[in-house]
């Protein structure tokens, strides 16, 4: 390996993403009440049905990668 290689990898970027918290049926429904939204009003945000946000909370399924990037963004305003 090349010094400058060393010298970049190991600077700190600051594009650098935070580890992603694993999305969990807890941590839907804490990032939904959060925002004190129901499940219709939750699933609108994220372009899903109330029922596909109560089978996500169940644990009956899981977010696909397009509403779990939505879901992300909701979470980091919900914080």
């Amino acid at each position: 390996m090349c010094a400058i290689f060393r010298t970049l990898s190991a600077v700190s970027s600051p594009f650098r993403a935070e580890p992603a918290v694993p999305i969990t049926p807890d941590y839907i429904r804490k990032i939904r009440k959060s925002l004190a939204l129901t499940q219709a009003k939750f699933g609108e945000r994220l372009g899903v049905s109330a029922s596909t946000v109560s089978a996500w909370e169940r644990g009956k399924s899981k977010p696909q990668p397009a509403p779990a990037s939505k879901l992300r963004e909701l979470a980091a305003k919900a914080k």
